[in-house]
């Protein structure tokens, strides 16, 4: 019976050590369920956040689509225009050429003529050379009768 307080105090230390280690553990288990629901805030938080951007993204990408459509609905009626000016361009582009053929020609006949002027020059040239070599000559005969003549005028005073 001496022993029973001993082993009172025992089983009393014992079980406050118990309540101790009890009290402990509820409060590691609280704390770590106030840092799971922490996390679980966060989480949803982050969650949130990345559905919104993803919301964001998602408006953006259909804002570009309907910018894209749009445009694609406008390449045929640019393919007319730009076939349209092609067509006009091809069109001055015949008409330069047609010009610039008739342009040729028109060079080509005015060089004939310059080149039938200058032979029908050089050939007026020619002719006037030898008129006046014959003229010349002709000058010269007369030129030798007049001496003849005033020759034999001398001579016969």
């Amino acid at each position: 019976l001496k022993a029973v307080p001993q082993r009172f105090d025992v089983i009393e230390r014992h079980a406050e050590a118990l309540d101790d280690g009890l009290q402990a553990m509820r409060e590691a288990d609280e704390a770590r369920k106030a840092e799971q629901a922490q996390q679980a805030v966060e989480q949803r938080s982050a969650q949130e956040a990345l559905e919104a951007q993803h919301a964001e993204r998602a408006q953006e990408v259909a804002r570009r689509l309907e910018t894209v459509e749009g445009e694609l609905k406008e390449v045929p009626q640019r393919f007319e225009v730009l076939a349209r000016h092609g067509e006009a361009l091809d069109q001055r582009l015949e008409a330069m050429r047609v010009a610039d053929e008739a342009w040729q020609a028109e060079q080509e006949q005015a060089l004939e003529r310059r080149e039938a002027q200058a032979l029908e020059q050089r050939e007026a040239q020619e002719a006037l050379e030898e008129q006046r070599a014959d003229r010349a000559q002709e000058l010269a005969r007369n030129l030798e009768a007049l001496d003849s003549r005033l020759q034999a005028m001398r001579e016969a005073d």
